[in-house]
């Protein structure tokens, strides 16, 4: 539990003060805790939105800056060091640099030390412009750091790295295991997914059972080798982290087929966090990319898909269909598979043209769309979505009031006007419709498109402006500049 700050009135600390001798060094405690305070609340922010919470963390900064507190008031003498040693408070943000001029045991020691058993942010990253240096020292440096970490596990609240190298970092298997009772979240960061040719990866059938609890852990980000080897490969860490709700997996190499994931047993795993809220899975290869049969069921709020291939993004979306996510985010992924989208807000960016979209806009159900550089997106699409039926009344997404389309120009004004227009007419037959917005909320059937943004996108006719900006009370439409040349 964070101890309180009690701050002396600025009255009595100077009093004090003008008792002794006003050189740096031999400032008296009472005042030197009193301005180490301020310091501490400056570089604090209210952790919750509402002001009726006090409770605050550190503000967002750069942790390696020669400025920051308090170790940079520790560096002035050592008797500033000593006061600020004795307030353990102070010290619950702990930074390790681990380029060139790194962070020497010791002081990593002290510091771990100074904070007793406060909740820590332990921070472990490079100084600011190393990022672009080629440094075969990192792993050394970073293996060094990690038994300071495992002595103190019981009282880190949350570890961020962020490396040059995937490969820098130690496998979960080997410092990871016990209870760490207090982590709130655990973040990887690296700039380069490399191989990590070195490692010495024994055969499955002789790995260890992996048992390790994380009661308090929300957040978890790490790349898929690590997520293989932590939280899939004879492993029951999922099941001891009832919190986990944000879960983020990035790119990887592998070294041994041991270290590869597959859609099934990712799925597995996700599927025992019940109150999973985002899954954000970039870029990872999966050895079983066109998985077969009945996948396992997950449940989350949001679902974020970027740069898979085969039938990854199918499979994920299967795997939400019997509770789709309020969100849904797929950005260069193949639709190979994809029959349908179904979440409140869907965004769809950077699709390669191999895809036709029309066919999963046949089953789609959204509210709220965003199109984004997706050649697919033309005059088919919008066919699909003006299509009510025979009676005009049974329209894919027929609860869709907002459209966003960015960078888009293979549709045409004409198509989408007809589409609007189709959808304006089916609620305008509706008894009981009205064009008061304050009433769409409450209204449970078709919806007309309420707002309608394009940016650059294809040339619009005057003749198709004017009753585009009639039927949708918020409209904006820009024409893409290489469209605008050539007229």
């Amino acid at each position: 539990m964070t101890q309180s700050i009690d701050l002396m009135p600025v009255d009595q600390a100077l009093t004090s003060a003008s008792k002794r001798p006003t050189s740096v060094q031999d400032l008296p405690i009472e005042l030197l805790l009193l301005i180490f305070k301020f310091l501490y609340m400056k570089h604090r922010r209210p952790k919750h939105m509402y002001p009726f919470f006090r409770e605050t963390e550190w503000e967002q900064a750069d942790v390696l800056a020669p400025d920051l507190f308090p170790f940079a008031q520790a560096k002035v003498c050592q008797h500033w060091r000593a006061v600020l040693a004795s307030y353990s408070i102070f010290w619950t943000r702990i930074p390790i640099a681990v380029d060139s001029n790194f962070t020497p045991g010791a002081v990593i020691s002290n510091y771990l030390h100074w904070a007793q058993d406060q909740p820590v942010d332990v921070h472990m990253e490079r100084h600011s412009g190393t990022y672009d240096q080629e440094d075969p020292a990192e792993k050394s440096r970073v293996s060094a750091v990690m038994p300071y970490i495992s002595q103190h596990f019981h009282h880190i609240r949350s570890i961020h790295f962020d490396l040059i190298k995937r490969s820098s970092f130690p496998d979960f298997r080997g410092w990871l295991s016990g209870e760490a009772k207090i982590l709130e979240q655990l973040d990887i960061k690296c700039q380069i997914q490399d191989e990590d040719t070195h490692a010495v990866i024994p055969p499955v059938e002789t790995e260890p059972d992996l048992h390790f609890s994380s009661p308090c852990l929300t957040a978890l980000s790490l790349d898929g080798r690590n997520f293989t080897r932590g939280c899939v490969l004879r492993s029951d860490w999922f099941e001891n982290a009832p919190k986990l709700s944000r879960v983020t997996l990035t790119p990887f190499q592998t070294s041994t087929f041991s270290e590869t994931l597959s859609v099934y047993d990712t799925l597995e795993c996700l599927s025992h966090l019940t109150d999973l809220i985002s899954v954000d899975i970039r870029g990872v290869t999966f050895h079983d990319p066109e998985p077969d049969g009945q996948l396992p069921e997950i449940t989350c709020c949001s679902l974020h898909l970027a740069d898979l291939s085969g039938r990854v993004a199918a499979s994920m979306l299967q795997a939400t269909g019997q509770c789709s996510p309020e969100s849904v985010d797929i950005e260069r992924c193949s639709l190979l598979g994809v029959a349908f989208f179904d979440a409140y807000y869907l965004t769809l960016k950077d699709i390669s043209p191999e895809w036709d979209l029309s066919a999963p806009f046949n089953d789609l159900s959204t509210s709220c769309m965003s199109i984004v550089n997706c050649p697919g997106f033309d005059d088919d699409v919008l066919d699909v979505l003006a299509d009510g039926g025979p009676a005009n009344d049974n329209f894919s997404a027929h609860r869709l009031r907002e459209l966003y389309i960015e960078r888009c120009t293979n549709f045409s004004a004409r198509k989408m006007y007809r589409m609007v227009r189709a959808r304006w007419l089916a609620v305008h037959q509706i008894p009981g419709w009205t064009d008061d917005e304050d009433d769409v909320w409450d209204w449970m059937g078709q919806l007309p498109i309420l707002e309608l943004m394009v940016v650059d996108g294809p040339v619009l006719p005057e003749k198709y402006r004017t009753p585009l900006q009639t039927m949708v009370p918020t409209f904006r439409w820009s024409v893409a500049p290489e469209l605008l040349e050539s007229q």
